[in-house]
């Protein structure tokens, strides 16, 4: 955070939603917005990277000399990768929700594009249900297709074999 405010909105405040709308792009250059030129978005993803693995390394600490998994909310009691949960996009119709477990680079490039966010300790708790439950129906249905596997063996032709022609 520089000055109390996070990168993010920092970010935002600098270039707004990555999905803009006809009267915001209207309302931006009124404005004076500048253009986001690549080198500035990638400093941005930097120092979200880095604050968002600060974060989650801190979390892991405080789990483990506190021995309460509920401080970690959900996320990975390894440092690395965090979870991050789609948000609702009209313009692309896309509901929102899904969970993926993401190094934190990505995870901060998603999160400043605003089409993610850190997903909650629900959210990541009805993924793994999700799953476990996409498994079982798999499972399920491989062990009707094993019941319904059918072998057919037809007899060779009986009579002289042919000798191999060169």
């Amino acid at each position: 955070m520089r000055g109390g405010r996070s990168v993010s909105q920092d970010y935002s405040r600098c270039f707004g939603s990555i999905y803009p709308t006809a009267r915001n792009l209207i309302e931006r250059k009124r404005k004076g917005h500048k253009r986001m030129d690549a080198k500035t978005f990638w400093s941005f993803v930097e120092q979200k990277r880095v604050a968002l693995a600060n974060d989650h390394k801190e979390r892991i600490s405080r789990s483990r000399m506190s021995g309460d998994a509920s401080i970690l909310a959900g996320q990975p009691p390894e440092v690395g990768s965090i979870f991050i949960a789609s948000r609702p996009n009209e313009l692309l119709e896309i509901p929102g929700g899904q969970v993926s477990e993401t190094k934190y680079r990505l995870a901060a490039q998603r999160i400043l594009e605003q089409t993610h966010e850190l997903a909650s300790a629900a959210q990541i708790a009805a993924f793994f249900n999700t799953q476990e439950n996409n498994l079982a129906v798999t499972r399920g249905l491989d062990l009707k297709t094993r019941e319904r596997q059918l072998i057919t063996v037809q007899p060779a032709a009986v009579g002289p074999l042919q000798p191999a022609t060169k």
